[in-house]
Parts: C-alpha cells; structure tokens; sequence
C-alpha cells in the first residue's frame, strides 16, 4: 500500500492521473449536457403550450350571453355580441404554432389530446377574419365550450 501511494504521489503520475480523471469528466458533460439541456427545452416549451391553451380556454369562459343589448343614444346596441367578439380576438396560438411539430414527435399523446381543441380555436380564429361568416360564431363557440366541459380541460375554463 505505501508503495502505491509512493508511486502514485510522484509528479509524473500524479498529473496523468490527473489529467485522465478530468478528460473522463469533459467527455461525460459533452456526452450528456446536450441530452438535459434538451429536455428541459422541452419541458419548458410543453408549459409555455400548455399556458397558452389555459389561456385560450379562460378567455372562451369569459363569453356571455350574445344577444346582450344596450339602450345607447336612441338604439340598441348589441353589446354582447361585441364583448364576445373582442374576447375571441384574443385567442392566441403562437407557441402551439411555434412547436406543433416538435410536440408532436417528443410526446403524441400530449399533440393527440390539444389537436381536436387547437382547431377549435384555429377555425374561431378564420371565422373572426371573414366578417361574413360572423353569424355563426355564437352557435360554433357556445358548441365548443360544452365540448370542453366533457373533456379533461373543463377545469380551464
């Protein structure tokens, strides 16, 4: 054992060991620093998702009733139906659109749960862009809100 400890306490040996004992430490960082820094991308960018449609969900919570009016200089003004249409715009969808498709190759049950609802909210968002097609909103949102009070996101709204 003391000869050991002799050979090994010499500067020639002892610097190797040394410098052997580093180089087995930078190849374990470089082997896994990447793997970890890429899941915690990914648990950051599915909160920032998962935000995002908590969010989306609040402001669906937030439309009342649209045939609400008000009496203002002389005529009814639908108030409403107003409110309910500046909530719905908005409704956000950057970071799903940002990371839809890494979603969806990491983890596809997450991407199978959100897709029915996501277009949900894609299609209010092509509604609200074509003014013509504005009647049918009341029907199509009050329809989704009572498809998201049966699924496991009711708590969101």
């Amino acid at each position: 054992m003391t000869e050991f400890l002799t050979e090994t306490m010499k500067a020639n040996t002892f610097w190797t060991a040394l410098s052997s004992i580093g180089t087995i430490g930078a190849v374990l960082v470089a082997l896994f620093l990447p793997t970890i820094s890429n899941y915690k991308k990914y648990i950051n960018m599915k909160k920032a998702i998962d935000m995002e449609f908590s969010e989306n969900c609040a402001i669906l919570g937030k439309i009342e009733n649209w045939k609400e009016t008000q009496f203002i200089n002389g005529k009814n003004i639908p108030t409403g139906y107003m409110t309910n249409i500046a909530y719905l715009r908005e409704l956000n969808l950057s970071f799903w659109n940002k990371y839809k498709f890494e979603v969806s190759l990491r983890d596809i049950d997450t991407y199978n749960d959100l897709k029915p609802y996501i277009n949900y909210f894609e299609k209010i968002r092509i509604i609200l862009d074509n003014e013509n097609q504005h009647a049918i909103l009341p029907n199509f949102c009050n329809d989704f809100i009572e498809d998201l009070k049966k699924s496991k996101f009711k708590d969101n709204l």
